[in-house]
């Protein structure tokens, strides 16, 4: 294979060696960081509208983790997805990979400090290799709100991804039943 010829940004004439942002940076210099997606954001075109530098890796699963719809979100008319520790279960998502910038704007899309936080955690590939991914995470005064069922619009857009992806639908499932649980246990509450 021929070494890669640099150049500066392209002209007119000529075509760009990289397709992403900044043709006058070689690829292998630009970082890259990988984003563990398991709501709406496995929606590949959802992503891509976001982070327009987002590569899909394929599936991973964060081990030792939950899925669950927890506070409120206007723009989804309910209950988000977010991610919990326990022991014993895991939840599937996929891997990205995006550009320090994108990320950036990522945290603004997640509403960064106020509604969700960004942190880092391990997570096994599809070939069971542990990669480390940002994963985003409800702020605790949005967990106080409480569990509950989203809005079947966001849902069904999480569903369709799982499909996409073939990924098990078993951990949302199992966050599903719990949302139910917690709805028909408030319902008896107030009677």
């Amino acid at each position: 294979m021929p070494p890669r010829k640099l150049t500066s940004a392209p002209s007119h004439n000529q075509t760009a060696l990289f397709d992403d942002d900044d043709a006058s940076i070689p690829a292998v210099k630009r970082p890259r960081l990988r984003v563990f997606a398991f709501g709406s954001n496995l929606d590949e075109s959802q992503m891509r509208s976001r982070c327009p530098s987002a590569r899909l890796l394929g599936t991973a699963t964060l081990p030792g983790h939950a899925l669950a719809f927890a506070g409120y979100s206007a723009s989804r008319g309910g209950p988000v997805a977010t991610v919990f520790a326990c022991d014993g279960l895991e939840v599937p998502g996929a891997l990205f990979s995006v550009t320090p910038g994108d990320l950036a704007v990522l945290d603004r899309y997640e509403g960064v400090p106020w509604m969700y936080e960004r942190s880092f955690a391990w997570v096994l590939t599809a070939s069971c290799q542990r990669r480390r991914a940002a994963i985003y995470r409800l702020q605790a005064e949005q967990l106080r709100l409480g569990l509950g069922a989203p809005d079947a619009a966001y849902l069904g857009q999480i569903v369709a991804a799982y499909r996409r992806l073939g990924i098990s639908q078993e951990a949302l499932e199992i966050a599903l039943e719990i949302a139910a649980r917690k709805a028909a246990g408030a319902g008896r509450k107030r009677r």
